[in-house]
């Protein structure tokens, strides 16, 4: 928790005096953060920003976590260099190679 308030708090000095703030980190995993009344909400239970790990599409890739669909394995800073990737073997593969040259991941049904 000590490391998210320190984010939070530089957010605090950047955006200035705003006393309420929402904001969403996209780096190697995904976190969240709610400043309320100039004070860090943290939750119930402690765990408010901490949706890296909600499912957001049941059958998109396995997470490092195990789960499937997780933000973190659709959107963290691994995930899009991975599609990237792909994406840019695909190009290289060139047409008709059964991939479709996009970053936007899976398509649905």
């Amino acid at each position: 928790m000590r490391h998210r308030e320190r984010r939070a708090s530089r957010r605090r000095r950047v955006l200035g005096a705003a006393d309420d703030i929402a904001y969403l980190a996209v780096g190697t995993g995904i976190a969240a953060g709610v400043i309320l009344d100039g004070r860090l909400h943290r939750g119930a239970r402690g765990l408010a920003g901490e949706i890296g790990h909600a499912i957001a599409d049941a059958a998109g890739p396995v997470c490092t976590c195990g789960q499937r669909g997780c933000l973190e394995a659709l959107v963290s800073g691994p995930s899009i260099a991975r599609r990237a990737a792909q994406a840019l073997a695909a190009d290289a593969a060139g047409p008709g190679h059964g991939r479709r040259s996009t970053l936007a991941g899976p398509r649905s049904p």
